[in-house]
């Protein structure tokens, strides 16, 4: 069955967790914050909501492999998706948010 998020992190059988992943062609000074769709912000939050566990956006850039919590309201912006006629709200997530990945304990 698919989800919309990426991973299922268990320990003893047990949900503890949910994950997305993202990569950015990019090192992580590019920009000055990582944002992605508020549609898929809220639908991870409603999910961690519903059952019980936190869920986590997990981010690689070419210089770093970061994370954050999904929570809260984050800031949002209208973006236009690259290469693409559309514009899409995103949910944005200033860089010092982000976390590096092998400090995370589940």
């Amino acid at each position: 069955e698919m989800s919309i998020w990426d991973w299922e992190i268990y320990r003893d059988n047990k949900l503890v967790a949910l994950g997305e992943y993202r990569r950015r062609f990019c090192n992580s000074d590019r920009y000055p914050n990582f944002a992605f769709g508020l549609k898929k912000f809220n639908i991870l939050k409603g999910e961690g909501e519903k059952r019980g566990v936190p869920v986590f956006m997990f981010v690689e850039y070419d210089d770093q492999f970061l994370y954050l919590k999904i929570e809260g309201e984050p800031e949002t912006m209208t973006m236009r998706r690259t290469h693409e006629l559309r514009n899409e709200k995103v949910a944005c997530f200033p860089l010092e948010l982000l976390k590096q990945v092998h400090t995370l304990n589940v």
